[in-house]
């Protein structure tokens, strides 16, 4: 190959790509000594020096001969350098010979004797004296298509960039070098680099290698893959959804939840219907259906699809009535102790809401008559504008105050928005993970109270109500005994 080289003593024909002729000193483009693509000279040279340093990372460290490499002197760039299986590459800003520290303007992670070198193509340095040819030649990046085409797919775009104006081509076979490619691509000569492939077949895989050539004639020497493939066509439906139930949750909103379906690929969503028309989709196999009327008995059925739109038969339907609308406490109504204040608002149930916006401070008492002993829940309308904003304290007559968080699992769809929450009761779980959620209070024939306390600033309550779990509905003849 070369005499001398850092491998030492290997030896054979270095095979650069033109050397034929007698030698012209007056003409400087005669020779080409990039390395053809079968050069044994390739990846087959040494490390300039090796790091000295503990394992580590950073922007200095030291080598063992720092004498390799200059910093550019203030007057032209420093060196690029390269680390022993790396291809992240660095620009060097100062080298102090004395002490053999290096200084370069890119973090780089190293190790303890791992070779260091002028940055290189493929695993490593070229053996010889135009490997800097190499590192120069255009950096290919961002090449597309990549993964699986949708099924159907006939032709797609080639495409990748380069760091520098070039002249891509390409080849379906490894190895070839750049001036032995006959395709080139049908836009390039800048950075942004395209062409149309066609032909395409379904359940078939593609490959293609690219190298490119900028306009000082470097060129690269290792391929650059852009790798597909197009999808299998997809014609089985998922099963049918089974185990459909839905139970009334308030006098506007029913839940619904199935046995999720399987599919030769995926499940991709549900479609919802009710009495038959389509109303929704969901990502999962539960739904809450809201928005409905009081004293309404809905029906459902449900469908599973996939990505490429099979669509399941509808699952067997299930039923629920909402109940009557419940006796609403409007917010205002109570008796409102200061810093609690009442706040006009158009789009409150009754026009105005409660808040505070001083944290754990003012009250809201409510003297409410229950006529038919049971267990119960209470369900308010509240917004919370964020997780710092949405906590109430609670107490029911005499009983211990329990803290009531409205979001618990910091959904982003239910802040900023008007919504009917069930009063949970953390209890002694956490925020985000409260003991009985929801709470169930038992209510004995009698004339009770309930207060709010406000533990964070700007929550607002609209109306509550209390609603008898066993039937999901509201108390019988609930009404306010002392309404200020």
């Amino acid at each position: 190959m070369l005499a001398d080289n850092w491998k030492g003593g290997v030896s054979g024909n270095p095979k650069f790509t033109n050397i034929s002729g007698t030698p012209d000193p007056n003409n400087e483009t005669q020779f080409d000594f990039n390395l053809q693509s079968d050069s044994g000279c390739i990846d087959n040279g040494g490390f300039l020096t090796t790091i000295t340093s503990a394992n580590g990372s950073g922007t200095q460290f030291l080598v063992d001969d720092a004498g390799y490499f200059m910093d550019g002197w203030g007057i032209i760039d420093g060196d690029t350098i390269q680390l022993e299986g790396q291809t992240q590459t660095a620009q060097i800003t100062n080298v102090d010979y004395d002490t053999n520290i290096i200084t370069v303007d890119t973090s780089l992670t190293w190790t303890q004797g791992q070779g260091i070198s002028l940055a290189y193509e493929g695993s490593a340095p070229d053996i010889g004296a135009y490997e800097f040819l190499q590192a120069s030649a255009p950096v290919r990046s961002g090449g597309t298509p990549t993964g699986t085409l949708p099924s159907g797919t006939t032709s797609t775009t080639l495409s990748l960039t380069t760091n520098e104006n070039a002249t891509c081509r390409y080849s379906t076979t490894p190895g070839v070098s750049y001036s032995s490619m006959t395709d080139t691509f049908s836009t390039t000569g800048g950075t942004s680099h395209s062409t149309t492939i066609s032909g395409l077949s379904d359940g078939d895989s593609y490959s293609y290698c690219v190298r490119c050539q900028d306009d000082s004639g470097n060129v690269n020497t290792s391929d650059y893959g852009i790798s597909f493939s197009v999808a299998v066509p997809d014609f089985e439906r998922p099963t049918i959804p089974s185990g459909l139930q839905a139970s009334s949750v308030s006098s506007s909103r029913i839940n619904l939840t199935w046995t999720a379906s399987t599919d030769n690929v995926g499940v991709t969503g549900y479609k919802i219907y009710r009495d038959g028309v389509q109303v929704d989709t969901s990502p999962t196999n539960s739904y809450s259906d809201t928005g409905l009327s009081p004293s309404t008995t809905y029906t459902y059925t449900v469908s599973a699809y996939d990505a490429e739109g099979n669509e399941s038969s509808q699952s067997s339907s299930a039923s629920a009535s909402t109940p009557a609308a419940p006796a609403f406490i409007e917010a205002q109504s109570g008796t409102i102790t200061s810093p609690m204040q009442i706040v006009s608002d158009v789009e409150a149930s009754g026009g105005a809401y409660i808040q505070t916006i001083q944290a754990d401070s003012g009250t809201a008492a409510y003297t409410f008559n229950i006529d038919e002993s049971g267990i119960y829940k209470i369900i308010a309308r509240v917004y919370a504008s964020d997780g710092g904003s949405d906590s109430f304290y609670v107490k029911i007559d005499d009983g211990e105050e329990f803290l009531w968080h409205l979001n618990p699992s910091q959904n982003p769809d239910e802040f900023n928005v008007w919504r009917e929450d069930e009063v949970n009761n953390q209890g002694t779980g956490t925020w985000d993970n409260p003991q009985y959620d929801p709470c169930s209070i038992e209510l004995t024939q009698r004339t009770h109270t309930i207060t709010f306390r406000r533990r964070e600033t700007n929550c607002r309550l609209d109306y509550f109500y209390f609603s008898k779990v066993e039937g999901l509905s509201a108390p019988k003849n609930l009404r306010i005994i002392n309404v200020n």
